[in-house]
């Protein structure tokens, strides 16, 4: 999962803001993250009792630091509506 999420992370990063993802250690800031929670859940079922739609949450600690030392956004609770999360 840590892998798929940085992947698109990086890709909307990108694709949102004029910054460049690199992996440099002299880049101008560095963005970390930590997967803390991850849970799945059943959210619809079939007459079988088979699972037909999962719910998946997840929370990351996050941290955006310039080279500085300071950092570049506060972390703060960002909810992500349904449409711009679809894992395959």
């Amino acid at each position: 999962m840590g892998e798929r999420l940085t992947e698109a992370v990086q890709k909307e990063i990108e694709r949102r803001t004029p910054y460049k993802v690199i992996g440099n250690p002299n880049a101008d800031s560095v963005l970390t993250g930590k997967l803390r929670t991850e849970a799945k859940g059943v959210s619809r079922e079939a007459p079988t009792d088979e699972a037909r739609e999962l719910q998946y949450y997840v929370t990351v600690d996050v941290q955006w630091i310039d080279r500085n030392g300071c950092e570049v956004q506060p972390m703060t609770s960002v909810p992500l509506p349904a449409s711009l999360v679809t894992l395959l």
